[in-house]
C-alpha cells in the first residue's frame, strides 16, 4: 500500500508567561512557525527521535507509529525539505514457532532511539515494541547503510524479550549505553509486566548482534521508563527506572566487569523513591555547577516535572524541585535551547479530559524567579505524546527569504497521536 505524507506550513500564536518571584506576570504574545506532516490513517505516532542520519550535518528525525507498526524516517534536505522513508517492522511470532498471519495480533511500538550500534560512524535505529494484549514483543534493530537508508539487521531481524518465569514481559522503553565499556552501545529495556519487576539487557557483541537472557530486578513492579548515566563518578553508566503502577523511582548500580573482563550486571541500590504518581518518563541531564547529572521525572497526573539533584551518588525527595508544566505532560526533553549555558525544559502535553494539548517550554531551570514559560494553543495538536529536539533543523531563509547567509535554526518535533500528524515547531519571535 502506498504511504501518503502531506506537509502543511503554518503559524502558531504562543503565550509567553514570565514567572517572577513565584507570581505570574502579564502574558506576552509570541509567534512560532511550524510544518505539519499528516501521516496515513491508522498511523497513531507515539515516539520520536532526532539525529543526523545521513552525515550532512542537518538534523533528521524518526517517528514510531503505534497503530500502523512502522517507522518513518524524515531526512532533512538543507533545512528546507523533508523526505520520508517508510519502514515496516516485520516480526515473526517465535514463541509459537510460526510465521505471523494477517489475523495474528500485532504489537505496539512504544519507543524509538538512535545509536551507532555497529560502530561504523552512522546512527542506527532501535525500535522497542510490546503490549499487554499481543504475544510478540521485543527489540528491532534497523541498520543505517550510510546515507540515511535503513534495513533490518542482516544477522538478526529482532530480539524477543522474556523475563525469567514470565511468558510475556511487555517491553515499554529502552536506552542505549555502553555498560561494559567495550566501545559498543548495549541496550537496556524496561519490561512493564504488571506483576514483575525486571529490566532486560542486550549486550552488544560488536558484530551487530546481541546476547540475550540477561535480566535484573528493577526494584518494584511495572518498570515503565528507563535512563542511563554515570551517577557516582566511576565511569560506568548506571540505570534509573521509573515504575508506573507503583510510582517508585529506583537506581540500578552498574557492577562493571570482573577480573576476567566479564560484565557482572546491575544491582538495585538503596530504597526506591516514592513519588505516588505514575512515572511515564525518566531522563538524566548534566547541569552546569553540579558534579553529577540531575534526574528528571515526568508524572502526568501531577502536571509536573520533578528534578532530583545528585548528592554523592544518590537522589532523594528532600533534594528535588518541581516544575509546573501544564496539564498531563507525556514526554519531556532537557536541553540548552538558547545556547546561553542555561538548561531549559520542554514538554509534550497530552489532552486529557478536554484540558488541552500544549507544548510547554521553561527556558531557565536554575531559578523560579527568572523563568520564561511558553505554552502553545490547546486545539491544534490532537494529543501530544512525544517530543524531540534538533539544534540544526530549519534554514532561516524560510523566515526571511532575503537572508543571504542562512542561519540554521533549532526546532521541536512533536507527535500528535489523535490527529495522526507530526509537527516541526521553529522560528519563535515576538508578534
Amino acid at each position: 500500500m502506498q504511504k501518503l505524507f502531506t506537509c502543511w506550513p503554518g503559524l502558531f500564536v504562543i503565550i509567553l508567561t514570565i514567572v517572577q518571584g513565584g507570581a505570574l506576570a502579564s502574558p506576552q504574545s509570541l509567534r512560532a512557525r511550524y510544518l505539519k506532516f499528516d501521516l496515513p490513517d491508522g498511523s497513531y505516532p507515539i515516539a520520536s527521535a532526532t539525529s543526523d542520519l545521513n552525515g550532512d550535518s542537518w538534523t533528521d528525525f524518526v517517528i514510531g507509529n503505534q497503530g500502523s507498526e512502522d517507522v518513518v524516517v524524515f531526512l532533512n534536505e538543507n533545512g528546507l525539505n523533508f523526505h520520508p522513508q517508510h519502514i515496516d517492522i516485520k516480526l515473526r511470532v517465535e514463541r509459537f514457532d510460526k510465521e505471523r498471519t494477517p489475523d495474528d495480533p500485532w504489537r505496539y511500538i512504544t519507543n524509538v532511539l538512535t545509536s551507532d550500534i555497529d560502530k561504523d560512524g552512522d546512527q542506527d535505529i532501535v525500535v522497542t515494541a510490546g503490549s499487554h494484549y499481543v504475544p510478540d514483543q521485543g527489540i528491532s534493530i534497523l541498520i543505517n547503510d550510510g546515507n540515511g537508508s535503513f534495513s533490518f539487521n542482516p544477522r538478526r531481524d529482532n530480539y524477543f524479550i522474556y523475563a525469567p518465569g514470565e511468558l510475556e514481559s511487555y517491553p515499554s522503553k529502552s536506552v542505549a549505553t555502553d555498560l561494559n565499556l567495550d566501545g559498543y552501545p548495549d541496550i537496556v529495556v524496561a519490561n512493564s509486566n504488571w506483576y514483575g519487576g525486571k529490566v532486560s539487557v542486550l549486550l552488544n557483541k560488536g558484530d551487530g548482534t546481541f546476547t540475550t537472557d540477561l535480566h535484573f530486578s528493577s526494584g518494584a513492579i511495572d518498570p515503565y521508563s528507563i535512563a542511563a548515566a554515570n551517577i557516582d563518578g566511576d565511569r560506568l553508566p548506571d540505570i534509573a527506572v521509573g515504575h508506573g503502577l507503583s510510582g517508585e523511582l529506583s537506581l540500578l548500580k552498574n557492577l562493571g566487569n570482573d577480573s576476567n573482563n566479564i560484565w557482572r550486571g546491575l544491582r538495585v541500590v538503596g530504597s526506591p523513591i516514592q513519588t505516588e504518581q505514575f512515572i511515564i518518563q525518566v531522563s538524566f541531564k548534566q547541569i552546569q555547577g553540579l558534579q553529577h547529572p540531575a534526574l528528571f521525572v515526568v508524572t502526568p497526573s501531577a502536571n509536573q516535572i520533578r528534578a532530583y539533584f545528585n548528592r554523592n551518588g544518590s537522589y532523594s525527595n528532600e533534594d528535588s524541585k518541581s516544575y509546573d508544566v501544564g496539564p498531563h505532560p507525556y514526554e519531556a526533553i532537557v536541553e540548552d535551547f538558547r545556547n546561553d549555558g542555561h538548561i531549559g525544559l520542554a514538554t509534550a502535553n497530552y489532552n486529557l479530559n478536554g484540558r488541552g494539548d500544549q507544548l510547554s517550554i521553561l527556558t531557565n531551570l536554575a531559578s523560579l524567579t527568572n523563568q520564561n514559560f511558553y505554552t502553545l494553543p490547546s486545539h491544534e495538536f490532537g494529543k501530544l505524546v512525544s517530543i524531540s529536539y534538533g539544534s540544526k533543523m530549519i534554514d532561516s531563509s524560510s523566515l526571511d527569504p532575503d537572508d543571504k547567509e542562512p542561519n540554521p535554526l533549532q526546532a521541536f518535533v512533536l507527535a500528535g497521536w489523535e490527529n495522526q500528524s507530526v509537527y516541526l515547531m521553529y522560528g519563535f519571535d515576538k508578534e
